[in-house]
């Protein structure tokens, strides 16, 4: 019979949202077959052989959080692991005491709008959100609409660190930005936003263009299309900064006036014609954005048009 056994773990605190019946567990063995256990808070000690390892993975609804090595005894008698789920901030593990608590990956920022950084919210407020929302890993942008937009951990390094982003496009995108944020300080920021930020992207690289066409199609393939089409972790900085921070009404519009501008843009200087459908525009626009009918929203026709307009000037520009 063996003489070596895991220690045993008892799970100390658990958050109040956190129901215990999404709380699994998984004892990994390295000799042998893996223990599940589900709806406890103390896992038992196991024995093995004398040269086997193990481990503990906790999971909530069923998504590996934390894998822990299990310390072994060759006795009967063996100190208990303590660990806290009460902290969902950060982890802190000390051998001596032999407790731990550990993180559960959620983590929610808000966009700070003078600096355009994105900063950890605190505990309690993260509490209070994962509670409400029913999160308990991944990471989010808290939104100035009240509501949560996931990212991820790269996307948040990227709008922390924008001289890490290799694409220019969103790096002069996030620059912009920051200085319209700046100029606005606490007041609102100014009407049309969406088109004062995407003229001056276009305009900066446009004024050394040798092949305008090919930049344009560029800025639309990032900023006019849907963003789940165009995803990739740097285009989400400049998504996420800008839904932040700006109130979809009729003062703040939301990112898909982005979109309409530019994808309004680029159809206008590749389909240049000298007498031109604004509504047709309109509807290809909103079709190619969120494959639907363009009918919806009057401020969504008038970035298509603004964008329409603006590409004309730029076909007539580089084309005279």
């Amino acid at each position: 019979m063996s003489s070596y056994y895991t220690q045993a773990v008892f799970i100390n605190e658990v958050p109040d949202f956190l129901s215990i019946e999404k709380i699994s567990y998984e004892v990994q063995f390295s000799n042998s077959i893996s223990k599940n256990l589900y709806k406890v808070l103390v896992i038992p000690a196991y024995s093995l052989s004398k040269n086997e390892s193990a481990s503990l993975v906790i999971k909530v609804d069923k998504i590996p959080i934390k894998k822990i090595k299990l310390d072994i005894y060759s006795r009967s008698t063996y100190p208990v692991k303590k660990i806290s789920l009460k902290s969902i901030l950060s982890e802190t593990c000390t051998d001596r005491k032999n407790t731990c608590t550990f993180d559960l990956k959620l983590k929610i920022y808000q966009i700070d709008k003078k600096n355009n950084r994105a900063i950890l919210m605190n505990y309690n407020s993260i509490e209070l959100l994962s509670k409400k929302e029913n999160k308990y890993t991944g990471y989010y942008i808290y939104r100035r609409s009240k509501k949560l937009s996931q990212t991820s951990k790269e996307t948040i390094e990227y709008i922390n660190n924008p001289n890490k982003l290799k694409n220019e496009y969103v790096k002069k995108a996030l620059s912009i930005f920051k200085a319209e944020s700046s100029k606005s300080g606490s007041k609102e920021y100014q009407p049309l936003i969406y088109k004062i930020v995407m003229v001056k992207i276009f305009e900066s690289f446009l004024k050394e263009a040798s092949n305008p066409k090919t930049i344009i199609e560029d800025i639309d393939n990032i900023f006019g299309k849907n963003v789940t089409d165009s995803s990739t972790a740097e285009n989400y900085a400049f998504y996420h900064i800008y839904e932040a921070l700006i109130r979809a009404n009729e003062n703040d519009p939301g990112y898909d006036k982005i979109q309409h501008f530019t994808h309004s843009a680029y159809l206008a200087y590749t389909s240049f014609k000298m007498t031109v459908d604004a509504a047709q525009y309109g509807a290809e626009a909103w079709d190619a954005i969120m494959g639907g009918s363009s009918d919806d929203y009057e401020s969504d026709m008038y970035a298509n048009n603004l964008g329409q307009a603006y590409g004309n000037r730029l076909y007539k520009r580089f084309n005279p």
